[in-house]
């Protein structure tokens, strides 16, 4: 069976720099929309110095949630190494009270250092990363992927806030585990629907 190309089926753009090509979307969510129980809006003034306590960064008490950039990569397998590629990388952050999602698509090997340039260009606006699960699995990724397309990896010294293991501290004897599925439906209220599982 033939296949689509990704600009048949989703909204987006293809953006082009000195590294070459990747496809690109952009969506904006008011402050005024829910995620589960919560509006977005809800989420942007946490307690930073709580954040920096659970995080271990202590600087990170003096920075605002607009400072951080959020985080998640999808990849052609799990095992790691220099074999396994990101082809998407997913990405957040708050304008105001609005919250910005970004799709980097890489749709072929070629695209990669194209996509890994405009990631780099946008990190360099923050000034601290939030992932889940993304200090065992996405950042080492990541690294290797710059690593092999000789660029500087921008997230090397970048506070980081995995969001995974606060998580397991503060709610791992209440829940059934600390899966990012269950944590979205027991503390936010949010049940995803048609949804593909990571292992495939």
């Amino acid at each position: 069976p033939s296949s689509a190309a990704l600009e048949e089926v989703m909204t987006g753009e293809e953006i082009t720099n000195e590294f070459g090509r990747f496809f690109f979307t952009r969506t904006r969510y008011p402050g005024s929309a829910s995620h589960g129980r919560h509006l977005m809006r809800s989420f942007v003034c946490p307690d930073m110095a709580s954040v920096a306590h659970l995080a271990a960064h202590g600087n990170l008490a003096d920075l605002s949630m607009a400072d951080g950039l959020f985080l998640d990569t999808e990849t052609t397998g799990l095992a790691g190494g220099t074999g396994t590629f990101a082809f998407l990388i997913g990405l957040g952050w708050f304008e105001g009270d609005d919250f910005i999602v970004c799709q980097l698509f890489a749709r072929d090997f070629p695209e990669e250092a194209a996509m890994l340039g405009f990631l780099r260009e946008i990190a360099r606006e923050k000034h601290f990363l939030v992932t889940f699960n993304g200090r065992a699995y996405d950042l080492n990724l990541l690294g290797t992927r710059y690593i092999l397309n000789r660029l500087e990896d921008p997230f090397a010294t970048m506070p980081h806030v995995d969001l995974l293991h606060p998580s397991r501290r503060l709610l791992g004897h209440r829940l059934v585990n600390s899966r990012l599925v269950t944590l979205e439906a027991c503390v936010l209220g949010f049940e995803r629907t048609g949804d593909v599982p990571g292992f495939e």
